[in-house]
């Protein structure tokens, strides 16, 4: 963990982005609802991490409305942008200091109300930043700064829109992009997607989410289904893009009404599915159907999020769709094609008068589904998965059905049932989830894909639609001849669930089918693979013994972090937790006042501390929104940071450091002479040392790899925490330190190998003899390197190391075995002639002459110190850096007078002048021109008594 400068702080923000095919966004920003266009919830901060995440502390919270009620507020995200957050609070937006919470300014909203988030937009250089919402029938823009109204935007501030939606738009480049809320009956308005300048109001673009002749998907709609066919709606309120593409992601709803389609006959496009259009003319590039002509309200409730996978060598990019039944699509995002296979399966069918089924289904190959699809009688609960008299329930309520289900597994469809006839209901799992609308997160670093599911069974058939009957939210007046009903009555909301008295004496409904109702699960995106699953909440009223039960409902989502932590809320128990993020292991949770029915987010506040904030304002589902303590008209963002204790500045691999005292020579005290020159007096070790930072799950391999295949010697490791150890191996008169896990507020990313990104891409090793190299990687147990000879007769192989990064293995009849001669480093640079003078006239490094690599592809430029070269290839600005993946340590004898050097050179600061506690050493931590750590170390004593001259 590390706690930067304000002036790093700075730095950061330019070095420090995720980008996988999305606008780039500073690392302590969360701009968007999901924080980056492509949807990910990535944040790449690590102060809070696996090792200290039990050491959060409330920071502040603030009441997003005293008068309470409503449920509004659930799902509600803020967003911060440079240390401010921007926050709907249902008849007002406010604007809050995101390290204190205090209020800077207040807007007030009337004849309407704001829900989920509010649009963030920068400004084009003529226009200053703005925030959008959405007033039912009109998109409202108000100044960032002030939040008064923008009257350049629209009509004074206000563009109207003839079809009501409930929510904020997305937005990205300088394009908002909204959806529409329509009835689920026959005829009515049409769901179209459209599309408003966020400079003047003006729609660009409406899409026809129903296909028109002539458009793409309109054969699908058979007899005239299609004309004035409301549903096939956006109704989810954020959106996700690729800024490499320019596409615009859409995931759309069901085509209504919900249950009966014989008057709709046909698959029904682009009904239930992902579809992409250019995002500056809305013109379509492709679409996948998850569902033809859904009959089960199975709409995709959440949009896509971008994930580049790697299949076969090949990197892809791709996005991850997930849904209500419980299955996750990977597909490649520029053509829509499945990356790991999908396939057509036979469905039943059922018996509705004029009815039309889709003989088949599309199902993922790989994942394998999230939820269960299949239901048999020995699913229903027994007394050991919950209580006797839970269990007596369940069992009364499937009687009543007559003692079993139809069922024929995925897509199983209901059956009409007539007035006298014996109940004849069919179970289709998994009713209301598999995946809702808190949709997915993604760490782009491996490729996981964590979601959110719950298991239940939806039981009933279709029956003559009672004009009096209550079928559902916005089915009232509908006149089609048939829809859903069971025992409980008219609808579509009965589940296989029973109601009991708890022990404690309370009544609970729960569901029948047999434990867990509710998990978290990470997704491989390379493989497809599911790589772990969680049961996510409990059921309290069952005892401490029975309790981990998953949630019975999970709306809401997760967010991941660098520090290796999942967090989500999104259960009826009203616990917020952290689990890791590479074992699924549940590493930390808080009970709230409410349920925390949304997504969490994590920024940077400008005091430099991570803080990690989530809207705790219930759901409506669940046991009372209440928490053990406060009225009920608490509702509130609850937002934590570390302790003060813990939030102590501490190295990437998170020794403490200690910055107090007097380190730093004082002004004055150096002359303009001594400040120009070099460090190259300075250092006291003949090499340098390289630091090499991977993901835990790896340690193993690459300590195999180091020792055992390129036999650098293994030395004593540091423990730098009770957690952190950092191995050691040695390389001439020089290291190279492997760590792993707690990496800090860095960025890795070494896709494209040597010229793909700007930062350390590659460390080369000089051996005598190929065929010894070749004996021990195989000893170790891995592919003997392949060696090819240049045109100067001399031997290299390049390969990688088990965390990605290039190695280079040079064959020199000179050189000593078991690289005593030291090691070299690659670095991409972004612009040579900058980085030259870096490494030469303030490093303090002899620069010798270029020479081609040619097995590379690249000029190489050598900088050198004794034992190590620093080897430096141009590969131009815009490419994304790796400032974390590798670094490079020099021993010095003045440390501060290497700091005092880089102050007087404008040298960004990483982490400031300090000592290591525990340690007898004084560092500074800088940073090239590419955000590279060039970390400058003093043994010994460093104090302006102990010091003397320099």
């Amino acid at each position: 963990m590390i706690i930067r400068s304000r002036r790093s702080l700075a730095v950061l923000a330019l070095l420090l982005t995720t980008s996988v095919g999305a606008q780039e966004v500073p690392a302590g920003d969360w701009p968007l609802y999901a924080r980056d266009a492509g949807g990910q919830r990535y944040v790449p901060l690590e102060q809070i991490d696996r090792a200290n995440v039990d050491q959060l502390e409330r920071a502040w919270e603030f009441r997003l409305r005293p008068d309470g009620g409503g449920l509004v507020l659930a799902g509600t995200v803020p967003v911060v942008v440079d240390g401010v957050m921007y926050l709907p609070l249902g008849d007002a937006v406010v604007a809050l200091e995101a390290h204190t919470g205090r209020e800077l300014w207040r807007h007030q909203v009337t004849g309407t109300t704001v829900r989920r988030h509010v649009a963030y937009w920068p400004g084009d250089g003529e226009h200053g930043a703005r925030l959008f919402y959405n007033g039912g029938n009109e998109i409202v823009a108000i100044s960032a700064e002030t939040g008064e109204l923008v009257a350049s935007f629209g009509d004074n501030g206000r563009t109207p829109f003839d079809v009501r939606y409930s929510y904020s738009p997305s937005i990205f480049r300088d394009v908002l992009v909204i959806g529409a809320s329509t009835p689920e009956v026959s005829t009515g308005p049409l769901g179209n997607t459209r599309a408003f300048s966020a400079v003047t109001g003006e729609m660009l673009w409406s899409f026809n989410t129903v296909p028109q002749p002539g458009e793409v998907g309109h054969e699908t709609w058979l007899d005239d289904g299609w004309r004035n066919r409301p549903g096939n709606n956006m109704w989810v309120w954020y959106s996700t893009f690729d800024e490499e593409t320019g596409l615009l992601f859409m995931t759309l709803g069901s085509p209504a009404p919900n249950y009966y389609g014989g008057d709709r006959p046909g698959d029904n496009l682009f009904g239930n599915s992902v579809l992409a259009v250019d995002l500056q003319s809305g013109e379509y590039r492709w679409h996948f159907q998850t569902i033809h002509h859904d009959l089960w309200d199975w709409d995709l409730p959440a949009p896509p999020v971008l994930v580049d996978v790697t299949v076969n060598g090949e990197t892809i990019p791709a996005l991850s769709q997930t849904g209500k039944p419980g299955l996750m699509y990977i597909l490649d995002r520029r053509t829509g094609e499945p990356v790991h296979g999908v396939e057509e399966h036979l469905v039943a069918a059922a018996d509705v008068p004029g009815e039309w089924y889709s003989p088949t289904q599309p199902i993922p190959t790989a994942p394998a589904p999230l939820s269960r699809m299949w239901w048999n009688p020995t699913d229903v609960v027994t007394v050991g998965d919950t209580t006797a008299e839970h269990a007596a329930a369940c069992r009364a309520l499937l009687d009543s059905y007559g003692g079993t289900f139809f069922n024929a597994g995925p897509f199983t469809p209901f059956f009409l049932h007539e007035e006298g006839d014996p109940p004849r209901a069919s179970i289709n799992l998994p009713h209301n989830g598999g995946s809702n609308w808190g949709g997915s997160a993604v760490d782009p670093r491996t490729g996981y894909v964590f979601i959110n599911t719950t298991e239940s069974g939806s039981i009933g058939w279709i029956e003559a639609r009672d004009p009096d009957g209550n079928y559902g939210r916005g089915a009232e007046g509908s006149t089609q001849p048939y829809d859903r009903g069971s025992l409980s009555g008219p609808g579509a909301y009965s589940s296989f669930s029973a109601s009991f008295t708890a022990e404690d004496g309370t009544r609970v409904t729960l569901p029948c089918i047999r434990p867990p109702w509710g998990r978290l699960l990470a997704v491989d995106a390379n493989s497809g693979e599911i790589a772990w699953a969680s049961n996510l909440g409990t059921t309290p009223q069952l005892g401490p013994e029975r309790a981990n039960t998953g949630s019975n409902n999970t709306f809401g989502g997760p967010m991941v972090t660098a520090g290796g932590l999942v967090f989500i809320g999104a259960t009826d128990d009203r616990m917020f937790r952290a689990f890791d993020s590479a074992s699924g292991e549940l590493v930390w949770q808080e009970e709230l006042e409410y349920a925390a029915n949304t997504i969490p987010m994590s920024y940077l506040g400008s005091d430099g501390r991570q803080y990690l904030a989530v809207v705790a304002a219930g759901s409506g589902f669940g046991p009372p929104l209440m928490g053990p303590q406060g009225p009920r008209n608490n509702e509130s963002l609850i937002v934590w940071a570390l302790s003060e204790e813990s939030a102590q500045v501490r190295t990437p691999e998170g020794a403490l450091l200690d910055t107090s005292g007097d380190l730093a020579y004082a002004p004055g005290e150096l002359s303009e002479a001594q400040l120009q020159e070099s460090n190259r007096a300075l250092y006291t070790q003949d090499s340098m040392n390289v630091f090499r930072r991977f993901p835990r799950e790896v340690t193993a391999d690459m300590v195999r790899f180091y020792t055992e295949a390129l036999a650098l010697r293994s030395l004593n490791p540091i423990q730098l925490t009770s957690t952190q150890q950092m191995i050691l191996t040695g390389v001439g008169s020089g290291q190279v330190k492997l760590s792993a896990g707690q990496q800090g507020d860095r960025s890795y990313d070494l896709s494209g190998g040597v010229t793909g990104g700007t930062g350390i891409r590659y460390l080369r090793f000089t051996f005598p003899d190929a065929g010894v190299v070749a004996e021990r990687f195989v000893a170790a147990g891995l592919p003997a390197p392949q060696f090819v000879t240049l045109a100067d007769g001399s031997q290299v192989a390049t390969l990688t190391d088990p965390a990605g990064l290039t190695i280079e293995i040079a064959i020199l009849p000179g050189a000593s075995d078991h690289s005593d001669d030291g090691v070299g480093v690659g670095i991409a640079v972004s612009d040579l002639a900058t980085s030259r003078v870096f490494y030469r006239d303030f490093v303090g490094l002899d620069e010798g002459a270029a020479s081609e690599a040619t097995h590379l592809g690249v000029t190489r430029h050598p900088f050198r110190h004794a034992e190590t070269t620093l080897w430096l290839h141009e590969v131009g600005p815009g490419l994304p850096g790796d400032t974390g993946s590798s670094g490079i340590q020099y021993v010095v004898n003045d440390a501060a007078l290497a700091a005092a050097r880089g102050d007087y050179r404008g040298v960004a600061v990483e982490t400031p002048l300090n000592r290591l506690t525990g340690f007898d050493l004084t560092t500074v931590w800088l940073n090239d021109p590419d955000g590279v750590t060039n970390y400058f170390a003093q043994v010994g004593p460093n104090s302006r008594t102990a010091r003397g001259e320099n």
